[in-house]
């Protein structure tokens, strides 16, 4: 199999949306990504307390083999909530973070960490001016005994492309060097940040997974390649996932995507990372054929 051009995306992000759910179309997307055999699901809630579209997409989902990971934010996440978790679809819970107040403010009052059936790990949306908290994250989290750290994918709609310049890049990676974080689990989407963390191993995806490994469905029920590639692939009121899966326009762009943009033609890495993170290239220079602003080979 060709891991560059599947024939159906293994994971949907999804965001759920914060008014009051189309409970009749939350239920016909659910039909649809038990139908497509997506392998996992990533949930986003919106804030406290968690939507009713919450529950209804996890009674949906139950009982189908996808591997669901929840991520809500930390007030949201009471004891009550959390033991109202067990025996759901859920497999993986993420307190959202920006900051390593925020890490620090949920997981030293959560006494029962470890302790229930399904203990959360950490989301912590870095950016330029977050960078440099992830050594204490990432030590805090040692300390504390939470093995699962993800670095989520930046959504569409925030402001600018978050990435770290080369210097802040260099910086973090001398900081994390006298870290062994090796029993966590550490997740990262961005091929440079991974990295900083990883210099030993190539990039697992092996270029820009938009519109092939995932696919990006907004609040207002609306498909993306990723969460950061701000270019619509259809709108789920009008259209279904399958019709929107196996359309010329998904598949237009993916080969797109499959070309280094000219920006990197003189990089001898361009074949193996095809410009890194394209959408953030889109964001911030407006054209899919420039450089990933993170890139370190300049």
């Amino acid at each position: 199999m060709n891991l560059r051009e599947l024939p159906s995306p293994l994971r949907i992000y999804w965001d759920l949306p914060e008014a009051a759910p189309d409970q009749a179309l939350c239920r016909r997307i659910c039909e649809e990504i038990i139908e497509t055999k997506m392998l996992f699901l990533s949930l986003r809630a919106p804030g406290s307390p968690v939507g009713c579209s919450f529950r209804e997409v996890l009674d949906a989902l139950k009982g189908d083999s996808i591997g669901i990971s929840l991520t809500v934010p930390g007030s949201a996440a009471t004891p009550s909530f959390l033991a109202g978790l067990s025996g759901s679809a859920v497999t993986t819970l993420l307190i959202d973070t920006s900051s390593l107040s925020e890490v620090r403010s949920f997981f030293e009052k959560w006494e029962p960490y470890g302790k229930g059936e399904l203990t959360p790990g950490v989301s912590f949306a870095n950016s330029r001016r977050n960078y440099r908290e992830i050594p204490g994250v990432v030590s805090f989290c040692l300390q504390q005994g939470v093995h699962n750290l993800v670095f989520p994918i930046q959504r569409l709609g925030t402001e600018g492309a978050a990435y770290l310049e080369p210097e802040g890049g260099y910086e973090l990676a001398a900081k994390l060097r006298a870290m062994d974080y090796s029993s966590m689990r550490i997740t990262i989407h961005d091929p440079f940040l991974w990295q900083i963390f990883y210099p030993e191993a190539d990039y697992h995806e092996g270029g820009c997974q938009a519109a092939n490994s995932m696919l990006y469905l907004s609040r207002d029920y609306k498909v993306y390649p990723c969460p950061v590639m701000p270019l619509e692939l259809g709108d789920l009121h009008e259209t279904t996932l399958g019709e929107i899966i196996n359309s010329a326009k998904k598949e237009e762009l993916r080969q797109s995507l499959l070309i280094p943009p000219v920006d990197c033609a003189p990089c001898p890495q361009a074949d193996k990372c095809l410009g890194g993170c394209r959408g953030r290239a889109l964001a911030s220079a407006g054209s899919l054929d420039r450089r990933d602003p993170a890139c370190w080979y300049v």
